[in-house]
């Protein structure tokens, strides 16, 4: 089949085998005889899908979005921007601009280089230098606080202590 010009075709169409339609001998729109679909603007052109309902991307494998620059995604003000796991929000922006970020399962971990960096493990501790951390907050390493520490409870120090300044006991 071969079609020029304005064409207006009404009804089921049924082929078999690969369909493409092209523009000024470009192919932009192309269906293979396995069912993949490819879309293809000109060099410099857009390519926009609008619907006034949900537009959904499903895969068996990866979806893959590559960009020779900037990749964006957004949603209306007033919506809920979210990359999901199944039903779960791993990252999340809400309308107030609150930004979530979730461990469907197990501990939340930030790395750099390979190794574990900062962990939040599933009982809210929180890790710094450490994969595993055992209290509210434990640094693997050595910590600076410049503005001072309040502590309502106990301080326990397990090793050389040493103070730079003036330590006041009231």
């Amino acid at each position: 089949l071969s079609v020029t010009g304005a064409s207006t075709l009404t009804g089921d169409v049924t082929m078999s085998g690969a369909l493409s339609v092209s523009q000024s001998s470009a192919v932009r729109l192309e269906v293979d005889s396995n069912g993949a679909l490819a879309l293809n603007s000109a060099s410099s052109q857009d390519i926009t899908l609008t619907s006034g309902n949900d537009i959904t991307l499903t895969s068996g494998n990866d979806i893959t979005l590559t960009s020779g620059a900037n990749v964006s995604v957004a949603s209306a003000a007033s919506s809920t921007l979210a990359l999901q796991q199944g039903s779960t929000d791993i990252l999340s922006w809400d309308t107030s601009g609150a930004t979530t970020l979730n461990s469907a399962s197990g501990d939340l971990t930030l790395s750099t280089g390979g190794s574990a960096a900062v962990t939040v493990d599933s009982s809210g501790n929180l890790g710094i230098g450490t994969s595993a951390p055992a209290y509210k907050l434990d640094v693997a390493g050595t910590a600076r606080v410049t503005l001072g520490v309040d502590l309502d409870s106990t301080l326990d120090v397990g090793g050389a202590a040493t103070l730079s300044t003036t330590l006041a006991v009231t």
